[in-house]
């Protein structure tokens, strides 16, 4: 019995077309398998959102910030913690152009609909020291898709504020 399989294996392996049939079906199942692990978006914060002042934030996929600011920003988001990291050139007290940067750390909380977050600054610094210069309080971020403006911005925010989180 095991001898006939064998010989069949052996058969099947001496036609090319088939051994070229297998790899091409093995491999196409592979690709498949890869790409429906790769996630279609880099999370509930990637999109456009806006502050109650109006100024937009867009949270790029490949991690990059625009904030409608002179600096060259990036953004990374881990657990509950948003990180974003601006830079751009600058001109210090003795009149030489050097490279500020601005990391901000913000604890948040994204609303369930995920069209909402609650943020609180962690951390702020400034040219690598700690700076003073954090807002008291939280700041409530929405959806682009929800409010586009800051009058239709403040009329959102009466929804999300029966989620405030205790740490604001």
């Amino acid at each position: 019995g095991l001898e006939f399989i064998s010989e069949k294996t052996k058969l099947m392996l001496s036609d090319k077309r088939l051994v070229t049939g297998i790899a091409f079906v093995v491999a196409a199942v592979i690709l498949a398998a890869v790409i429906l692990l790769i996630p279609a978006t880099s999370g509930p914060v990637e999109g456009k959102w806006i502050k109650a002042d109006g100024q937009m934030y867009e949270f790029q996929q490949d991690g990059d910030l625009i904030d409608g600011t002179s600096f060259t920003s990036t953004w990374d988001y881990e657990g509950t913690v948003l990180t974003m990291t601006s830079t751009r050139l600058a001109v210090n007290s003795n009149n030489a152009i050097y490279e500020m940067s601005i990391v901000q750390k913000f604890n948040i909380k994204l609303i369930d609909d995920e069209n909402a977050m609650w943020m609180n600054w962690i951390t702020l610094e400034i040219d690598g020291e700690q700076s003073s210069e954090m807002l008291e309080g939280c700041i409530l971020m929405i959806k682009q898709d929800v409010a586009s403006n800051s009058q239709e911005f403040h009329t959102a925010a009466i929804e999300y504020e029966d989620d405030k989180p205790g740490w604001c």
